[in-house]
């Protein structure tokens, strides 16, 4: 039974209209094959796993034709939520149908506790699929999405081993310090914030919790959702934004776990 209160294919394509486009760009090659997105809806709904988000990339030059084949992605959540950890499996998946992109998945999880959409980095848990009609996409998408579903329980045994590893302040530290490195570089926009406004708890759970686990959802909810506050050199008031953009949500949640995984290994 779906408890989840999963998009139906309209509302997917008014967030994301190229889901249901059935023509690929004509800048295409000769042996790219288009793959209607919309129709994996059912198929993994069947597995198990719902719709529950959608978004593309906004195109400005001939907007209203290459909208139709613009890089666009569907969240699929799985049913079931870890009791232990207060995840559930989640499902992305990302096309094109300008030729930018491969089908690709990723295996991520979201924790209800702070409505956070948590990337996992681990190498295992990304898989592309060529537009060279050489495979059944459908059944390589339904393999690869059963392979991500039986890796859950080594990720969840990951999460209760990081809710074990305590983590000293100036580790805290370094970790916001090298999640705002990746995200600004050596641009001075990062001089406006200080690494503790990116350690701050949004819930009780993370309240007064310094384990890993902890420390990676507090700096990854601050990085991704934004709004936190800062003063410029000039003494000019600055939020940060959230991020949006396909490629920096999918790329950034995954720096964030790797670099938790590091930290693990230095910590234990």
């Amino acid at each position: 039974m779906n408890a989840i209160n999963s998009l139906s294919i309209d509302q997917i394509a008014t967030f994301a209209p190229a889901v249901i486009s059935s023509v690929s760009s004509p800048k295409v090659k000769e042996n790219y094959k288009h793959y209607n997105t919309s129709s994996l809806v059912e198929v993994m709904e069947k597995e198990g796993f719902y719709p529950v988000s959608a978004s593309q990339v906004k195109v400005r030059k001939n907007a209203e034709l290459r909208k139709q084949f613009a890089k666009h992605a569907i969240v699929f959540r799985d049913s079931k939520v870890n009791q232990d950890t207060g995840c559930a499996a989640q499902i992305v998946i990302v096309n094109s149908h300008d030729g930018s992109t491969s089908y690709r998945l990723y295996y991520g999880l979201y924790r209800f506790v702070c409505a956070n959409g948590l990337m996992v980095g681990s190498e295992f848990a990304k898989e592309r699929i060529c537009h060279k009609g050489d495979k059944n996409t459908i059944d390589e998408i339904i393999r690869i999405s059963r392979e991500f579903a039986e890796k859950a329980g080594k990720i969840n045994k990951q999460i209760e081993h990081w809710n074990t590893i305590d983590v000293p302040l100036d580790k805290q530290i370094e970790f916001a310090k090298k999640a705002m490195d990746y995200r600004w570089g050596e641009s001075k926009a990062k001089n406006a914030y200080s690494p503790e406004d990116f350690l701050e708890a949004h819930n009780i759970e993370d309240a007064n919790n310094n384990t890993l686990w902890s420390v990676f959802n507090k700096v990854q909810e601050n990085m991704m959702k934004g709004n936190v506050s800062g003063q410029t050199e000039k003494g000019r008031r600055v939020r940060t934004r959230p991020v949006k953009n396909i490629n920096r949500n999918i790329n950034t949640n995954r720096f964030l776990w790797n670099l938790a995984e590091e930290f693990e290994e230095e910590l234990v």
